[in-house]
């Protein structure tokens, strides 16, 4: 389908050839229409009169520079202005209002229904017609250009994609664009004989500028963007925010692009498309189904056609509750200064599959996304607050069932209820520059948490009293070692990995520490990655007999297998299973009742198990899933829900692209 506007803008410029030849289309006075129209001849230039020429609008494709390139002018009295398109495929306007009202885009259809709109003459329609002189302007009275666009008038017309004006008279001068309200543009006329006005480089030059420092916001608006922002929704789901056309710091640079273009999310998911931006758009989905034209002229009156707005795109379509990838939905034209869309277009999917949605007016810039529904593998427990710093790490499961988390940055372990309703149960020293990470307890109830925090007064593992409040440093570990995941052993020791060595340290029940393991199976990358050292050994757990540790290499998507000697000390290491692609970036274990081992695929957005023969299945991966660092199943009634630390950590560091989605999921297993 051709752009809808780019269409208007081809047939209007028919209109004016018509007229020009002869033909009785001459526009009915629009409601706005009844302030004076000046047109005058040109006068003879003066001595020393020239051409100005500068840019309606700029960009490409979906970049949009919704500015007049350069903003404000200064102009001899005599001189013309010429305003030429910056973008191939944007319409715009250039609109001397003299001070009055501005005049609306769209108005109602004279005896017509609430939803029947059209788009209005006195800005479709320029104010001087093929063959008649340029307009001069005074500062009184209306001067438009009509809708500026590229798109030929007709078979042997041009397009109306020049204005031009001669400056009469000194003033200031304001003008507009009718379509984009942000665009406003200053001419400034002095004397005919005035000295030192800009020449027509320096207009360029500062253009340039100008359009340099729009540009500059792309990168920014597009990574705020890609910072995708979801809250819990009801009933487990999540609420997914989409930002419909962003825009820069004054709106003058304008994304015509939903963000995030492609969003995965699950069965039962909500999704709220918002525009904070002046420019109108919709947000269109049409299944199986032509994409209805956005405008519809109407040649049934004598006279030019009434270009009417189509009221399927004009105004929302909801057919139902919840879309189910049949039948057509829209939010209506949607901008930040209003329509009959609003700002705001919320969508629940309730049926797995593959969606594409466009904007019924931008479509051919570009402006179209996709969102993808996976079947419902995971439901929230609770939101965490990213902002607050709350990046849940470790996961513990308490003797009431209560589920224990770690907050990683600051130090403070919050106890879970399975409704999602947490109580802080301690609160370490705050990390500096590491992390609170693994926790687990001990047979008395006593909780023990790994801290990296790379501080010889704070690293190593704390320990908690039973029921929780202060900790104290239950064993000292060297600083250049980053103590990262615990377990028990049935004797009372604690094992505790070493991400950075490639080891598993022992911690008897006195707090003496010795190295139970060390191999280059445990070693992660080097040189390190962009964290800047390895992260190598790291989730633990002993089988159900005690007769094998399993250590995840997290840099080296592998699991190693460690046989526990008959005197306690390890016997060589062999790597259990390993791979990249079900399996990149292993962090957190624990064993299922099933006897298969439950991980936490940190580094694949996952959540994975592996059964006793080493076969590697996928529970759950992408969607709200963001490097999920730690598993835990529930006990009692609960034992079979597996519950999820959703730490986001490669999010908060900004090597992966989104917002941080701090979360505590459960997982179907």
């Amino acid at each position: 389908m051709k752009r809808p506007l780019i269409l208007i803008s081809a047939l209007v410029a028919l209109v004016l050839l018509i007229a020009a030849c002869g033909g009785d289309t001459t526009p009915e006075p629009a409601e706005s229409a009844a302030m004076e129209v000046v047109v005058t001849p040109t006068p003879l230039p003066a001595a020393g009169a020239r051409e100005v020429t500068i840019l309606a609008g700029g960009g490409e494709d979906t970049v949009l520079l919704n500015a007049f390139l350069a903003r404000d002018i200064t102009v001899r009295a005599g001189d013309t202005v010429t305003w030429n398109l910056g973008h191939p495929d944007e319409v715009h306007t250039v609109s001397f209002l003299s001070g009055g009202a501005r005049i609306p885009d769209v108005i109602p259809v004279e005896g017509g229904a609430p939803t029947d709109l059209q788009l209005n003459p006195a800005v479709a329609f320029p104010t001087r017609f093929p063959g008649t002189p340029v307009e001069s302007y005074d500062g009184t009275g209306i001067i438009n250009s009509g809708m500026m666009s590229n798109a030929p008038g007709g078979p042997d017309a041009p397009p109306n994609n020049v204005m031009s004006v001669v400056m009469t008279t000194e003033g200031t001068y304001d003008y507009v664009c009718l379509l984009h309200p942000q665009m406003i543009g200053t001419v400034t006329v002095v004397a005919d004989n005035a000295a030192n006005v800009e020449s027509q480089a320096e207009i360029d030059a500062r253009a340039g500028a100008e359009e340099a420092a729009l540009r500059a916001q792309i990168d920014g608006v597009r990574a705020a963007g890609a910072m995708i922002r979801s809250e819990a929704g009801p009933n487990g789901t999540t609420t997914w925010h989409v930002q419909v056309g962003p825009a820069g710091f004054d709106s003058q640079l304008e994304l015509y692009e939903f963000l995030a273009s492609d969003l995965t999310i699950q069965e039962g998911d909500s999704v709220v498309f918002s525009s904070a931006a002046p420019s109108i758009h919709t947000v269109t989905f049409h299944p199986g189904q032509p994409q209805p034209e956005f405008v519809i002229p109407d040649f049934s009156q004598p006279g030019p056609p009434v270009l009417k707005a189509n009221p399927l795109g004009a105004f929302p379509v909801k057919p139902s509750g919840e879309f189910d990838g049949t039948g057509y939905w829209n939010s209506g034209i949607m901008s930040a200064v209003g329509g009959p869309g609003g700002t705001a277009f919320t969508m629940t999917f309730s049926k797995a599959g593959s969606y594409d949605y466009i904007c019924a007016i931008h479509q051919t810039l570009g402006m179209e996304a996709n969102i993808t529904v996976v079947e419902r593998t995971t439901s929230v427990v609770s939101q965490l607050n990213g902002i607050s710093a709350q990046f849940p790490e470790g996961l513990a499961l308490a003797a009431n069932g209560n589920l224990l988390v770690g907050i990683a940055p600051t130090g403070e372990i919050r106890e879970y209820t399975a409704s999602g309703t947490s109580t802080s149960y301690a609160k370490l020293p705050a990390p500096g520059a590491g992390f609170l990470l693994d926790m687990v307890f001990d047979a008395d109830g006593n909780l023990y948490a790994a801290m990296s925090s790379f501080d010889e007064a704070t690293h190593g593992v704390w320990r908690v009293p039973a029921g929780g409040g202060d900790g104290e440093l239950f064993a000292s570990l060297p600083v250049e070692g980053f103590p990262n995941a615990l377990v028990f052993d049935a004797n009372g020791d604690l094992f505790v990995t070493d991400s950075i060595g490639g080891g598993v340290w022992k911690i008897d029940q006195q707090g003496e520490v010795s190295t139970w393991a060390s191999d280059p199976l445990l070693v992660g990358t080097l040189p390190p990655g962009p964290l800047g050292f390895p992260i190598g050994a790291n989730g633990i757990v002993f089988d159900a007999a005690q007769q094998n540790v399993y250590v995840a290499n997290t840099d080296k998507a592998r699991i190693v297998q460690i046989p526990v000697n008959a005197d306690g000390t390890a016997g060589t290491a062999v790597t259990f299973v390993e791979d990249t692609v079900k399996l990149g970036g292993p962090d957190g274990m624990t064993f299922g009742a099933d006897g298969y081992i439950y991980v936490a695929v940190v580094g694949s957005d996952a959540v994975a198990k592996i059964s006793p023969d080493g076969e590697i299945t996928v529970l759950a991966q992408g969607g709200p899933l963001q490097n999920p660092s730690d598993v835990q199943f529930g006990s009692g009634d609960d034992s079979g829900t597996l519950y999820v630390a959703n730490f986001a950590v490669f999010r908060l560091l900004g090597l992966m692209p989104g917002m941080p989605n701090p979360a505590i999921f459960t997982v179907v297993n």
